[in-house]
């Protein structure tokens, strides 16, 4: 993507970043920004590193949050050493410490705190295009109307509910009153079209929905959105449709729904829907970033990441979004971390005992076991590159997991243990976002071709078969229960 302006942010401050390089754009100046621009199999390091030296302006999101925050300060650094004119944009009334001090102190500020960083923006886009030489007066700024959609939209919950309330009180009792005077459908019923359903239908219907599927999520049609395809590739089929994107997560016990996580709500929020795509319901709504749910296998708890104490952590919850849980609590997962963040993932054990999951913790990206309470934490592996994606084996002895640390990204096994690491795939591209079948076969992204596709291969490495073959992203396959 060709861009003008790159822009560095603390995410604890994405949601006006958000706001800022949406009215940059809607007046034609092209930012780039992770984790927007970054593609989920791509090398994170050195997509924003050829982003900075491509960029014709340095915008610095500055606070307390950006102050503090070792990758703000190595993009600043790099951007100095490239010569690119540096812009802070200071939203908070504060000095800058340390390395920034020293870096920021002498270049001209943009002070957007007083009374509020919003009242800013239109100073900020006709500094920025001057800067760019394709200056627009400040009248003629145009500010988006995308993000009222969010305020609106909490402005407006507590009244939704309640008549989402009055509504579902009403189709109970007419469901009462259709189930007193009408026979069971599996006796002779009728369906939603009408049609008389016998017994032999339901269950061929059923039988239907029951085959080895891989979900998996694609910006083919020009958002990103779920699909679902057979374990061959064939029968593609797109069973989201909006434009705030969707991300993959986990299948029910018995295949019939799919819980993912979508920004359709505002922020990154967490949803289940029917294998088909339809009965959508939300399951998580705050402020907060909820992403990369992943559901027990006793199906009783979804686990995944969030950001509602300030860093990223992990929580559990029940099924039906309640009875919230937070297992880590000792620090961010990671601290300074984008979203959607790809490499972030977890994932429970065969016996629900345990869950394996991503932590910079040790400095950088290393696997981890920790009991299912957020107990009794394990590191797994031991380098000083990513080690990212950590899924089970259906026999529970072995993790997959897509690791740097030979030079590109490739897959992995180790024991549970740690001993016997073992790369799968070896090629001129990143082979990324691993998933085990319960028949032991291994989904996964890969580039190598080109364009990031879902390819699969045996749980030994052999047999690599690619079955999607798309311009653009498809990738984060995930099996059904029904790959046994």
């Amino acid at each position: 993507m060709t861009h003008d302006v790159f822009v560095s942010y603390s995410t604890k401050d994405k949601a006006i970043t958000d706001t800022i390089v949406a009215s940059m754009e809607q007046n034609q100046i092209r930012c780039w920004y992770a984790p927007r621009d970054i593609k989920p199999s791509d090398d994170w390091a050195k997509a924003i590193s050829n982003a900075i030296e491509q960029s014709k302006v340095f915008l610095l999101i500055f606070s307390g949050n950006s102050n503090q925050s070792r990758r703000v300060l190595d993009e600043l650094n790099l951007a100095i050493s490239q010569e690119i004119p540096i812009l802070p944009f200071r939203i908070e009334n504060l000095e800058p410490e340390g390395a920034m001090r020293l870096h920021l102190l002498s270049r001209h500020w943009l002070d957007a705190y007083d009374p509020s960083w919003e009242n800013y923006l239109k100073k900020l886009i006709h500094t920025v295009s001057s800067t760019l030489e394709t200056t627009i007066a400040a009248e003629d700024v145009e500010l988006p109307t995308v993000f009222r959609r969010k305020q609106e939209i909490r402005k407006n919950a507590r009244g939704w509910r309640i008549a989402a309330l009055i509504i579902a009180a009403a189709v109970v009792l007419l469901l009462g009153w259709y189930g007193l005077s009408n026979t069971n459908i599996l006796e002779g019923g009728t369906d939603q079209k009408g049609g008389v359903v016998t017994e032999q239908a339901a269950l061929t219907q059923i039988a239907l929905d029951e085959h080895c599927q891989i979900a998996f999520a694609s910006d083919r049609s020009g958002f990103l959105n779920l699909w679902l395809m057979d374990a061959d590739g064939s029968n593609q089929t797109q069973v989201t449709y909006n434009e705030y994107g969707e991300f993959i997560g986990s299948w029910t016990l018995d295949g019939s729904e799919f819980i993912f996580f979508s920004w359709r709500g505002g922020d990154n929020e967490i949803f289940i829907m029917d294998s088909s795509g339809t009965n959508i319901r939300q399951l998580t709504d705050n402020d907060s970033d909820e992403f990369l749910p992943r559901l027990s296998p006793d199906g009783e708890w979804i686990a995944f990441y969030s950001n509602m104490t300030g860093d990223i952590e992990i929580f559990k919850m029940k099924v039906d979004g309640s009875a919230v849980q937070q297992l880590t609590t000792d620090h961010g997962i990671y601290e300074e971390y984008d979203f959607p963040p790809a490499p972030l993932y977890l994932a429970w054990s065969p016996d629900g005992e345990d869950i394996a999951f991503t932590s910079d913790r040790d400095g950088d990206a290393e696997i981890y076991i920790m009991d299912q309470d957020g107990g009794n934490i394990q590191q797994l592996t031991f380098n000083t590159n990513q080690d990212e994606w950590p899924v089970w084996s259906p026999e529970g002895d072995k993790i997959a997991f897509h690791s740097n640390r030979y030079g590109d990204y490739e897959i992995f096994l180790v024991n549970i243990d740690g001993s016997d690491v073992i790369q799968l795939t070896s090629n001129l591209g990143i082979s990324t976002e691993p998933d085990w079948s319960l028949d032991g076969r291994i989904a996964f992204t890969s580039n190598r071709t080109g364009d990031s596709e879902v390819w699969i291969m045996d749980g030994d490495g052999k047999n690599q078969q690619q079955l999607t073959f798309q311009e653009g992203y498809d990738g984060g396959p995930v099996w059904s229960p029904h790959c046994k």
